[in-house]
């Protein structure tokens, strides 16, 4: 289906907004991470006003993806989930990552369940990246890899070396909740086009919060911030699948919006005159 000029126009505003809120918000988180996180409590000091401002922000940024979302809902185009080439290549490279998460899941003696979910959900992601689309491989991938940030979520909530409702374990299950809407939703526009709000609420959160979550955890780590009992391996899956969903978010201006080009056979078609227009003309000028 053809998108209008205005429907090309909000896709695009609406695709470099949320780049650009996911941005902002990774920043701020990592710097509130930086200077004000006090690791010995789990929280922030009371008085440290960088992380209320952060925390203001990510409340308004969400509140803007959801009401754009829904108050435009009428310039939402028809969203499909079709792979560009690029799109096939970072497929593939989520495909490693996620394998690689999987096989430290067995250095870690991690459950058989986790294991099979994390090759499984891996699976999805070569699929996409071999073109391979059929309707059931691809479901039962993607619910592997839905069932694998479920898990990743529950590893966060009973981790007891972070406190219940410090800001580290709520990002975390944000990014995990926004990660299976974005899984969900792709799998059913691959099959079924939509141009539901909730599809576009899906992809905004979808690139919004995993990174929110991952990119600041990650660089706190690393920087010596957090201990690694805080901040498991399975934070990765957050990363891989941030950086998807960016990419698909870029690619929509150019994969959801396919044009119908005109076949050549049809332009000689319409230069054909009519049968009964060339009959008549033969008999007025007979041999």
């Amino acid at each position: 289906m053809k998108t209008t000029t205005a429907q090309q126009g909000w896709i695009r505003i609406f695709s470099l907004s949320v780049l650009g809120m996911s941005l902002i918000s990774i920043l701020l988180c990592t710097l509130s991470f930086s200077l004000t996180y006090d690791d010995a409590i789990g929280y922030y000091p009371s008085d440290a006003l960088l992380p209320k401002i952060t925390a203001a922000l990510l409340v308004l940024f969400a509140l803007l993806i959801v009401g754009a979302s829904f108050l435009f809902r009428k310039k939402i185009p028809t969203l499909t989930c079709s792979d560009p080439v690029w799109i096939r290549s970072v497929s593939g490279v989520v495909f490693l990552g996620m394998s690689g998460i999987a096989v430290a899941d067995i250095f870690s003696a991690a459950s058989p369940l986790t294991i099979l979910l994390g090759f499984g959900g891996a699976v999805y992601f070569l699929l996409r990246a071999l073109g391979m689309l059929r309707p059931l491989p691809l479901i039962l991938s993607g619910v592997c890899a839905v069932l694998r940030l479920t898990l990743f979520l529950a590893e966060v909530y009973f981790n007891g070396e972070v406190p219940m409702n410090a800001p580290l374990k709520v990002y975390l299950q944000l990014g995990c909740l926004a990660g299976m809407l974005f899984l969900v939703r792709e799998m059913k526009t691959t099959f079924s086009p939509s141009d539901s709000p909730i599809a576009a609420v899906a992809i905004g959160l979808g690139v919004w919060l995993p990174g929110v979550a991952s990119v600041p955890a990650l660089i706190s780590l690393f920087s010596g911030s957090f201990f690694e009992t805080e901040v498991p391996h399975s934070v990765y899956l957050l990363l891989f699948l941030w950086l998807y969903a960016v990419l698909r978010l870029l690619s929509l201006p150019i994969s959801s919006h396919p044009q119908k080009t005109e076949s050549p056979s049809a332009s000689i078609e319409e230069d054909v005159p009519p049968a009964e227009e060339k009959s008549a003309s033969e008999s007025q000028n007979p041999s």
